[in-house]
Order: structure tokens, then C-alpha cells, then sequence
């Protein structure tokens, strides 16, 4: 019995700023330690549906990338230290720009995260699993690049 599988091409998002919301936030082993890998997912109507990842160093000091994200996200940093809960379901707006990768193609990467459109983040208690209007395919579709 033959398996048949289409072939999909990954059509990488223009250099622009996005409106996202940040969906899942998970940790991994990078190749320089522990690594927080966000997902987001694209609000804006010609890319909604879409996701993009970001990886950041799993430290929070006033230097790291966790913290600027972290003050970007929720208007303000967090004193006592990261919690990601409070980042689940809230907006933000990610600045995207293109790279080339050591496969010739060009891919997306996030270049900076910034407080959303819609100014201060919602009081509305925040989900602590995203709903997933998100398939698994479009997960799939882009290709996992550290930052």
C-alpha cells in the first residue's frame, strides 16, 4: 500500500510588525542551556492562523531577553521573578524580519517583541491553556529557528 503525501512549500511571512498573541511558552535544552520556547499566533487578518516561535535564555535579570519580552507582554516587569501563566493569552506585537538559514532559504525571525496596539494588558483573568484555534499543521509549517 503506497502512502501518498502532498508537498508543501513553507512561504515565509514579509519583514513587518505583527499583532500576536502569545499561545504556549514551554521549556527546552538549547545548545547554551535552558531556553524558553514561546509560541505566538499571528492576529493580524492576512497572516491569522499562522504561528511564529522565539526562544529566549531562561534567565530573568534586568539584562535578558526574558525580561524585555516579559515587560513588552505585560506592561511592566514582574518583581519576585517569571511566571508564564501571566504571559498565556495576551498580547503583544512582534517585529519579524528574514534571515537567510544554512539551507539557502529564507526564514522568519522575531527581532524584537513590543507592548500591543490595544496599549496595557487586559485585566480579563488571563487562560492558562490557550484555546487552540491553531492546527497542528500550521505548527508544522515553520521551521523552529533559535534566536
Amino acid at each position: 500500500m503506497s502512502i501518498k503525501i502532498a508537498k508543501t512549500e513553507y512561504v515565509p511571512l514579509p519583514a513587518d510588525i505583527y499583532e500576536a498573541e502569545v499561545l504556549a511558552i514551554e521549556q527546552t535544552e538549547g545548545e547554551y542551556g535552558d531556553q524558553l520556547k514561546f509560541t505566538f499566533g499571528l492576529l493580524d487578518e492576512e497572516v491569522n492562523k499562522r504561528t511564529l516561535f522565539g526562544w529566549c535564555s531562561a534567565k530573568y535579570s534586568p539584562k535578558s531577553k526574558l525580561t524585555a519580552w516579559t515587560r513588552a507582554i505585560l506592561g511592566g516587569e514582574r518583581e519576585g521573578g517569571f511566571d508564564s501563566d501571566l504571559l498565556l493569552g495576551q498580547r503583544c506585537r512582534l517585529t519579524v524580519g528574514l534571515r537567510h538559514g544554512s539551507d539557502g532559504l529564507e526564514h522568519n525571525t522575531i527581532t524584537d517583541i513590543l507592548p500591543s496596539k490595544g496599549g496595557a494588558p487586559s485585566s480579563a483573568p488571563r487562560r492558562t491553556q490557550p484555546d487552540d484555534p491553531y492546527p497542528d499543521e500550521m505548527l508544522e509549517e515553520l521551521e523552529e529557528i533559535p534566536m
